[in-house]
């Protein structure tokens, strides 16, 4: 059997739960806590804060899966915008020093690695890129006329709206992760208190102790 301690978030909310039940379900139980002033009313709130764990735990879930989905989104899109843009951005490089002009687009230089300043640059990029009226000619040869960057451009809007999905769901989700994390230190705390209740109110009795999980070593 292992120790309270050492159970997961989902066995320490059932454990909880079953030793409230239980002794709930059981007028002896209650008949002995009595003698120590605890009543049912103690027994029903110990159940409660179980209860309220598992709502957290299940929110936190779902906020930390809803997370993940919008990550992955935005990873695909991410990975998608700049094969684009690495294909859009080496053809403009390369009819750049075959016609031999210069231009104020940072061509060549690689995007920043953090994403916020990745989007931004990519924004400048094709916001340059379909109005510079040199390369525009150029590049149409090559299957890179203003339709098709500006689709390209169109990619990176959708990419900046999956980044702020993002960031809200990760927010949302460690919002979550910060409710349970409370929600269990209450649980915890109340069953750390019922415990050594029950214990002190059974006394040798082993079968009242097993009943709400309470097992003692023979």
């Amino acid at each position: 059997m292992k120790s309270f301690s050492k159970l997961t978030i989902d066995e320490k909310i059932s454990s909880v739960e079953t030793k409230a039940k239980n002794s709930l379900a059981n007028p002896e139980i209650l008949e002995k806590l009595s003698l120590f002033n605890v009543n049912e009313e103690y027994v029903a709130q110990t159940l409660t804060c179980a209860l309220t764990a598992r709502s957290a735990s299940q929110q936190q879930e779902k906020e930390y899966s809803e997370k993940l989905t919008a990550t992955d989104r935005r990873d695909a899109a991410l990975e998608e915008v700049e094969l684009i843009y690495d294909d859009t951005m080496q053809l403009a490089r390369m009819v750049m020093v075959n016609a031999n002009f210069d231009t104020a687009l940072k061509i060549g230089i690689q995007l920043p690695a953090a994403i916020g300043k990745k989007i931004e640059r990519l924004r400048s990029f094709y916001a340059g890129i379909t109005t510079d009226v040199n390369l525009l000619p150029l590049l149409t040869r090559f299957n890179r006329g203003i339709e098709v960057l500006q689709t390209e451009q169109q990619k990176v809007e959708e990419l900046a709206e999956l980044q702020r999905l993002q960031v809200q769901e990760k927010g949302e989700a460690q919002a979550a992760t910060q409710e349970r994390n409370e929600a269990l230190e209450v649980m915890i705390e109340r069953n750390r208190e019922f415990t050594t209740l029950l214990k002190i109110a059974l006394g040798k009795r082993n079968d009242l102790l097993e009943s709400v999980g309470i097992f003692v070593r023979s």
